[in-house]
């Protein structure tokens, strides 16, 4: 960790004057990838979605540090825009900044987190994915961000985000929504945590494997998703897992930490190469080149908190484009990742 601080401040400034587009359009979604260190287009992505507002702002989130995205809050109120957050209470400053300003505000007090990085504009796009808004999430870690132009899709985001602004967060939320849409004849899914069981589906999406299943993951504890991996691996399908180094070589419940040389996993794990910030994407690609490419992302860490305790959300995105450009990232993260034990 020290050594990610100091190569940090040294590339900092070199961050300021270097800039790559990561940022793929595909019908009505478009994606965005962190290039740690360089600004690969996600501060961009985001100022330009919360700018495209005319009507009303919806925000989920986890974390809000720095200037991007509260700037943006600040400047759509300004124009008019009506602003929604809820936001979990273990990362309140900036929050209050905006209450400050007049733009609504609820807190989840629970000790379970709110840990969704979801935006809903007009009612029609959503903004989600793995990135928490703040400095190090936009900057320095690898995220991967989708906007979805797709009101159906919206609308199921706006009931979940309806739910906690009436103060219904964790348990107390309902599994009542319907789940599968069609974006431009992509078939996309939709689903919440802890009240979806988002585990189960997962697991589902593992067993229809054919070829290889793919992730990038910050947080991996689950034993059951960890299983049917295993199996897999039994039926010669190819699996390749890229965990964030700094959390799963710490935390005693990751299944790396707990894995030996007999374990068939063992040779199918990578540590990420990133070394100023973390692997924080939560993503698994399925299949990217077979008859059913999926790519499954969102906020939800591979563990039981966020199946059973936090709120999370998942999409599930049936589409050989999307699952190719997903996969792309996925191998250029894994090569430079490595092996450490």
């Amino acid at each position: 960790m020290i050594k990610k601080i100091v190569v940090y401040f040294l590339i900092v400034c070199l961050c300021a004057i270097v800039s790559f587009s990561n940022v793929i359009s595909l019908d009505r979604m478009e994606i965005v990838f962190n290039d740690p260190p360089y600004d690969s287009g996600m501060k961009k992505a985001l100022t330009n979605f919360v700018d495209s507002a005319a009507s009303s702002i919806a925000l989920a989130a986890y974390s809000l540090r720095g200037s991007v995205l509260k700037d943006a809050l600040l400047k759509a109120a300004k124009r008019g825009v009506k602003i929604r957050v809820v936001a979990d209470d273990s990362n309140i400053w900036n929050f209050y900044i905006l209450k400050s300003k007049g733009i609504k505000v609820r807190f989840d007090a629970s000790p379970s987190l709110m840990h969704n990085k979801f935006i809903i504009v007009d009612d029609r796009k959503v903004w989600t994915g793995s990135t928490n808004f703040t400095h190090m999430g936009l900057n320095f870690h690898n995220n991967n961000s989708i906007i979805i132009d797709a009101t159906p899709v919206a609308r199921d985001f706006e009931r979940d985000f309806e739910q906690m602004w009436n103060g219904d967060f964790h348990e107390n939320k309902r599994a009542d929504r319907y789940h599968e849409f069609s974006v431009d004849g992509t078939p996309v899914e939709t689903f919440f945590s802890p009240e979806d069981g988002i585990e189960e589906e997962i697991i589902k999406s593992i067993s229809r494997a054919r070829k290889g299943v793919y992730i990038e993951m910050y947080s991996f504890t689950d034993y059951r998703i960890a299983n049917a991996l295993r199996i897999l691996l039994s039926r010669g399908i190819d699996v390749k897992i890229l965990l964030d180094e700094d959390w799963n070589t710490q935390n005693k419940y990751s299944i790396y930490y707990k894995l030996d040389e007999h374990d068939p996993l063992f040779k199918h794990i990578r540590l990420d190469g990133n070394k100023i910030g973390l692997l924080h994407d939560k993503v698994m690609i399925i299949d990217p080149e077979g008859s059913k490419p999926t790519v499954i992302t969102g906020s939800y860490n591979y563990t039981k908190s966020a199946n059973y305790r936090n709120d999370e959300n998942a999409v599930f995105i049936y589409s050989s484009g999307v699952a190719k450009v997903y996969y792309k990232e996925f191998l250029k993260l894994w090569s430079e990742g490595k092996t450490k034990r």
